[in-house]
């Protein structure tokens, strides 16, 4: 979708940025039966996001814990 605030620190390769605002509206553009691992920059937004898609019938759906900020965190540390 578009960049924001929510995306200056980065995003990981290949991920479909779809602002929690927005999410009920763009349900119809992402795979339902497809995994999906949902992330923000520290977390909290993505806890909500997780648990919409998963209300939607997406059937395995991860929240990647600590966000941006840990995923960053730990490719440094590897």
């Amino acid at each position: 979708m578009s960049g924001s605030s929510a995306t200056e620190s980065g995003v990981i390769h290949g991920a479909v940025h779809v602002p929690l605002t927005g999410l009920v509206e763009h349900l119809g553009d992402l795979d339902p039966a497809r995994p999906t691992v949902i992330y923000c920059a520290s977390g909290y937004r993505s806890m909500i996001a997780a648990s919409v898609l998963a209300a939607a019938g997406f059937a395995d759906v991860s929240d990647l814990l600590g966000g941006y900020t840990a995923w960053t965190f730990a490719m440094v540390a590897s």
